[in-house]
């Protein structure tokens, strides 16, 4: 879990969250089993 911060040409930052989930394969090889990625909730905005 973490952040990604974007910035577009105007130098304006988005932060994005998000989260990772990995296991092994038969071969013990790490693999990625769950991606998510999203903008943060902004609760001011949505009342």
């Amino acid at each position: 879990m973490g952040n990604y911060f974007f910035t577009d040409i105007n130098g304006q930052d988005t932060k994005v969250e998000y989260t990772f989930g990995y296991r092994k394969d038969t071969n013990g090889k790490l693999k990625i089993d769950v991606h998510h990625s999203s903008l943060p909730f902004n609760i001011e905005e949505s009342v």
